[in-house]
């Protein structure tokens, strides 16, 4: 993964802030698993890496279908 991919993760909680569809506590929690990726990401654990990009596009997903 690179840091457009982080990029593009954030411009999405940016969006979803700007149509009024994401409270200060979701976006205070998608920044913290994304962060949470980025942490696997840099220790190299692909396996915790792989679930948390679940858990982020579960969440983006949970909130895009309200």
């Amino acid at each position: 993964m690179t840091k457009s991919y982080f990029c593009s993760l954030l411009q999405i909680v940016h969006t979803l802030e700007k149509s009024g569809k994401l409270s200060f506590d979701e976006r205070s929690n998608l920044e913290k698993q994304i962060n949470r990726l980025s942490h696997f990401l840099d220790t190299k654990d692909v396996k915790k890496a792989k679930i948390q990009v679940g858990r982020v596009s579960s969440l983006i997903l949970e909130i895009l279908k309200r």
